[in-house]
């Protein structure tokens, strides 16, 4: 099996901006913390279905802990070295305690100026062949039903889709399996 906590990928964005993508490193705390201060209150929220005005040390430590196997994160940068900066990110954390897991929570946190440039679907391509390697069978996510552009994301991310509405909120099912 791969190791992915090595994955680093140098690419471009559709308009053209060069990015790499990359796995999430255990430094990468103070990164992300920047990359959270950019957001527009209306991403945030998006993001956590709250607003806030911080990312917490056990988020971070979360997300830069992760074992690319039962949980995965990457990110994509512009920069290299002290002048990185981390414009967007997508993680699956686990949500069952089989071995491998099944089941796994999805999220993604894209810097409002960079949203509508492929950033989604170059992340969703990369985190799904992630899954599948380790064995995931579903990556689940909620979002609001008003964020269309993520909606199109996950219609176009190429797995089997199921899709179920409460409310304000769609609860989307991709499932893994048999790919």
């Amino acid at each position: 099996m791969p190791d992915f906590s090595t994955f680093c990928l140098k690419t471009k964005l559709d308009d053209g901006t060069p990015v790499t993508l990359r796995a999430v490193h255990r430094d990468d705390g103070p990164r992300i913390r920047r990359a959270f201060h950019t957001l527009g209150s209306e991403t945030i929220h998006a993001r956590f279905f709250e607003y806030r005005a911080e990312v917490t040390e056990a988020e971070l430590a979360h997300i830069t802990g992760v074992d690319f196997k039962r949980d995965a994160a990457l990110l994509i940068t512009t920069g290299a070295g002290a002048d990185e900066i981390v414009i967007g990110g997508v993680s699956y954390f686990a949500i069952d305690d089989a071995d491998p897991p099944k089941r796994a929570e999805l999220a993604f946190t894209i810097v409002d100026g960079y949203q509508g440039h492929g950033m989604g679907r170059l992340l969703m391509q990369h985190i799904i062949e992630i899954a599948r390697a380790n064995g995931i069978e579903y990556l689940e996510a909620d979002m609001f039903a008003d964020n269309i552009p993520m909606l199109h994301v996950f219609q176009h991310a190429g797995p089997p889709l199921a899709l179920r509405r409460e409310e304000d909120t769609i609860h989307v099912r991709l499932e893994l399996r048999g790919a």
